[in-house]
């Protein structure tokens, strides 16, 4: 059975296999945070980097889009698909559920705050933003990977292939 979150009274699978579509949207999202021309410096911890990265991806208005294409409603999942819940993701679904948690006041604000860093962070941490060397990098160019060139996010919306 897929993990699963409550919020409000309502409860969501967590997607850890998706689907080419998802994958898709997700990297469309990712693209417009800017992430991708965020450089690690020399001197930098991986600690702190990644809060950077973290930083990013919250401060952007994209985020709950991103939350939508991580957790599907349950009772948008037929029963057959429980076990593989990116099977049912659409993008319309992404959005109602973007525009649901959006709609949230009180204390479910703050659980689904702390759903977005820690969901954010598992992503971080499963490789979704691979540190890749570019083929088309500038000489001496350095990304956090240890090679040259910029950022190339590659990966799955859940972090799984």
């Amino acid at each position: 059975m897929a993990e699963k979150r409550t919020v409000a009274g309502r409860t969501f699978l967590v997607i850890q296999e998706s689907t080419l579509a998802q994958d898709l949207y997700f990297q469309g999202l990712l693209a417009e945070t800017g992430i991708d021309d965020i450089v690690k410096g020399a001197e930098e911890s991986a600690e702190h980097y990644a809060r950077r990265l973290l930083d990013a991806l919250v401060g952007n208005c994209t985020v709950l889009d991103m939350l939508g294409t991580l957790l599907i409603p349950e009772d948008k999942v037929p029963e057959d698909l429980r076990e593989r819940p990116g099977e049912a993701w659409t993008k319309d679904v992404a959005r109602e559920t973007a525009a649901w948690f959006g709609s949230l006041t009180g204390d479910h604000k703050a659980q689904v705050r702390g759903m977005i860093t820690t969901l954010l962070q598992d992503f971080l941490e499963a490789g979704l933003v691979s540190l890749q060397t570019s083929t088309t990098s500038s000489p001496g160019e350095e990304n956090p990977a240890g090679g040259t060139g910029p950022l190339v996010l590659s990966g799955t919306a859940a972090g799984h292939a």
